[in-house]
């Protein structure tokens, strides 16, 4: 028998936030956070660009994600539950 040294993703929790309020909570591996953070952005059509967001702050101890957007809007976010 050979042990083999392996690596295993393991998926967290995180809340996403859009301008001070709870819009979803994903579950993902740490690898490549801020790319989803964005790619749910842009797919659930919030944001059509970068130019759209006037910050981000992730805080990855606290698991949690505040986007600040340049307009004020009030996004819907369907929760399904398992």
């Amino acid at each position: 028998m050979t042990l083999v040294d392996s690596t295993i993703a393991i998926d967290e929790r995180l809340d996403l936030y859009t301008n001070g309020k709870l819009y979803t909570m994903l579950v993902l591996t740490s690898a490549h956070i801020e790319e989803t953070v964005l790619g749910v952005l842009i797919g659930d059509g919030l944001v059509s660009s970068l130019s759209d967001i006037e910050k981000i702050d992730f805080d990855l101890e606290s698991r949690i994600t505040q986007v600040y957007l340049k307009v004020n809007i009030e996004p819907k976010r369907l929760f399904v539950e398992d």
